[in-house]
C-alpha cells in the first residue's frame, strides 16, 4: 500500500490524461516559460550590480560579468523560443532546458572564480538550491522531472569539480563530499514539494470539475422547478383570461343572436317597424364591434405578454409592458385590491420584454396573493438619473423581518405529506432582473404590506 502511494505520487502523469488538465498544465507551462525567462533576463543584472560593488579583483569581476552576460543570453534565447508556436507543446522541457543551462553556468563561473575568490567554491550549492526552489514555484512539473533535474544538475557539478581537480585548477577541500550531500537532500525535497504541488492542482482541478458538475445540475433543477412555477402561474393567468374573455364574448353572441332574430322580422315589418328594427340593429353592430375590439386588445397584449418567439434582446417600453400585464391580472385583483397606476413616461429599455413580462406577473400575483378584500396595490413607474424605478407596492398581510431575510432564496417544503416549491417565482425573477443589469429590493412589515422595487437601466 505504501508502494503504491509513494508510486502514484512520484507518477502522477495519468492525470493529464484528461483533456482539460492537460491543456491547464500546457498553459501554465508556457506562462512559467515566459516567467523563466524574464527572470533570467533580470536577475543577473541586480546580482552584478551588487557583487561589483562587493568584489575589488578585476578577475573575478570578469567571471562575474561572463556568468551574466551568459544567463542573460540564455533568458533571451528562451524568451524568443516561447514566442514561437512550435514551442507552446513543448513549454515545459524548453524550461527545464532552460534552467539546467542557467545552472551549467553558474557552476562553471563559480568554479572559476575559486581561482580569485578562495572558499567561494562552497557557494554553488546555495546557488542550485535557488534554482531548484525557483523551478518548484514556477515551472509544473512531474515529480520525476524534478528529480531527474536536481540529479543531472548535481552530476554536472560532481564531473567539473573532478575535472577541475584532476587539472589543478580548483584546490581540493576536505567538505566536498558534505557538499554533494546537500545537494542530494535538496533535490529529494524539491522532488516531494514538486509531488505536493501537482497533487494539488490535480485536487483544484477536479474540485473545479465538480463544481461544475454541481452548478449544471442544479441549474437543470431550477429550471424544472421554475417550468412548475411557470406552469402554476399560467394556470392562474388562464383562470383571469377565461373571465376576461368571458364578457366580451357573451356580448358577442347576444348581439349575433339577436341580430339573426332581428333580420328574420325585418322582412314582416312595415315602414315604422323597420326604421325601429334598423336603429336596434345599428346599436348592436357598434356593440358587436366594441366586443371584437377588446377581443383584439386582449390578445394583442397576451402577444406582447408571451413573446416566445421573439427571446432576443430589443427596445421596449417598460410603461406598455406594466399596463399590458396590469390589464392581464386584472380579474385576479376582483374582489381583493384595488390596482392605482402612477405610471411616468420612460426612454426605451434594452430587454428581452417577455422575460420583463414574467418578472412583473410575479410580482403582482404576489401582491394580489397578499390582500384578502378591500386591498390597494399601487404600481409606479419613474426615472432616477440613467435607471427606471418600477415599485409595486400593496397594503396587504405582509410579511416578519426573517421571511423578508430569505425571500429570495429558492426552497422546498413538505404540505400534506408532498413536496413543494418555495420561493422559486422571487428567484427566478432576480434571476432575470441581474441578468438585465438591474436590482430587485424588497421590504415588508407585517400587518402593513409589501413593497418590491426593480431598478432597470435605461438609454440615456
Amino acid at each position: 500500500m505504501l508502494l503504491k502511494s509513494l508510486r502514484e505520487s512520484l507518477f502522477p502523469g495519468s492525470a493529464e490524461l484528461d483533456e482539460g488538465f492537460s491543456q491547464e498544465i500546457l498553459s501554465l507551462s508556457h506562462l512559467s516559460l515566459r516567467i523563466t525567462a524574464f527572470a533570467e533576463m533580470l536577475i543577473p543584472l541586480a546580482m552584478v550590480a551588487v557583487q561589483w560593488v562587493v568584489v575589488r579583483q578585476s578577475g573575478a569581476r570578469a567571471v562575474l560579468l561572463g556568468q551574466a552576460v551568459a544567463v542573460i543570453a540564455i533568458g533571451a534565447a528562451t524568451w524568443c523560443a516561447s514566442r514561437m508556436e512550435w514551442a507552446y507543446e513543448r513549454s515545459r522541457t524548453l524550461a527545464i532546458f532552460s534552467v539546467w543551462l542557467v545552472a551549467v553556468v553558474l557552476v562553471i563561473a563559480s568554479l572559476m572564480l575559486v581561482t580569485q575568490l578562495p572558499g567561494t567554491g562552497h557557494y554553488i550549492p546555495g546557488r542550485i538550491t535557488a534554482v531548484m526552489m525557483v523551478v518548484v514555484a514556477a515551472i509544473p512539473l512531474l515529480p520525476m522531472q524534478t528529480f531527474a533535474l536536481g540529479a543531472s544538475i548535481g552530476l554536472f557539478y560532481f564531473v567539473a569539480l573532478a575535472v577541475s581537480r584532476g587539472r589543478d585548477w580548483v584546490p581540493a577541500t576536505e567538505l566536498d563530499l558534505y557538499d554533494h550531500a546537500f545537494m542530494l537532500v535538496v533535490t529529494l525535497i524539491s522532488t516531494a514539494l514538486t509531488a505536493v504541488v501537482y497533487h494539488q492542482r490535480a485536487a483544484r482541478y477536479q474540485s473545479y470539475l465538480a463544481a461544475l458538475q454541481a452548478s449544471m445540475e442544479l441549474r437543470a433543477a431550477q429550471s424544472q422547478v421554475l417550468l412548475s412555477e411557470s406552469a402554476a402561474s399560467l394556470g392562474r393567468l388562464a383562470a383571469a383570461l377565461s373571465h376576461e374573455l368571458n364578457t366580451p364574448l357573451g356580448v358577442l353572441r347576444s348581439a349575433v343572436d339577436t341580430l339573426l332574430i332581428l333580420n328574420g322580422k325585418l322582412v314582416h315589418s312595415d315602414a315604422d317597424g323597420q326604421k325601429r328594427l334598423f336603429t336596434l340593429q345599428t346599436e348592436l353592430c357598434r356593440s358587436v364591434e366594441t366586443s371584437t375590439g377588446r377581443l383584439a386588445e386582449i390578445v394583442t397584449r397576451m402577444q406582447r405578454f408571451t413573446n416566445l418567439d421573439r427571446a432576443e434582446v430589443q427596445s421596449a417600453d417598460l410603461v406598455e409592458l406594466l399596463r399590458d400585464v396590469v390589464s392581464l391580472h386584472e380579474p385576479m385583483f376582483e374582489g381583493r385590491a384595488r390596482v392605482d397606476l402612477q405610471l411616468d413616461p420612460l426612454p426605451p429599455v434594452a430587454c428581452r420584454p417577455q422575460q420583463l413580462s414574467a418578472v412583473f406577473s410575479n410580482l403582482l400575483s404576489n401582491a394580489a396573493q397578499a390582500c384578502d378584500g378591500n386591498g390597494l396595490v399601487v404600481v409606479s413607474a419613474r426615472r432616477n438619473g440613467s435607471n427606471a424605478e418600477i415599485a409595486i407596492r400593496d397594503n396587504g398581510r405582509g410579511m416578519t423581518a426573517e421571511e423578508v431575510a430569505g425571500v429570495f432564496d429558492p426552497g422546498f417544503r413538505i404540505t400534506q405529506g408532498r413536496v413543494a416549491t418555495g420561493n422559486w417565482s422571487l428567484f427566478g425573477s432576480r434571476q432575470i432582473v441581474h441578468d438585465h443589469g438591474g436590482e430587485i429590493r424588497l421590504s415588508s412589515r407585517p400587518g402593513e404590506g409589501t413593497t418590491v422595487s426593480v431598478t432597470l437601466p435605461v438609454a440615456s
